[in-house]
């Protein structure tokens, strides 16, 4: 990783976040009301982590993303841009 990029990048850490907070790391130049919509479409867009969600305790309204979940938004969508991981 260049230090540029480096410099650019802030920390991730995957804990429990309000939907509205982590819709915003995804989408950071919109609303935060547009960024809710944007990541729940993504969500629900994708059958095999919304079934996934789903056996852990998401359900369509909830406005809290347990780490567990945070960990699976993750890995089918990847980072937020301009995060990297945080060692714990």
């Amino acid at each position: 990783m260049s230090q540029t990029t480096q410099d650019e990048s802030y920390l991730f850490l995957v804990r429990t976040y309000g939907v509205q907070e982590l819709a915003i790391r995804y989408f950071p130049d919109v609303q935060p009301a547009s960024a809710t919509r944007h990541l729940t479409r993504l969500i629900r867009g994708d059958g095999e982590l919304l079934d996934k969600l789903t056996q852990i305790g998401y359900k369509r309204g909830c406005r809290i993303y347990t780490p567990a979940m945070v960990h699976l938004i993750v890995r089918y969508l990847g980072l937020p841009e301009h995060y990297i991981f945080a060692e714990e």
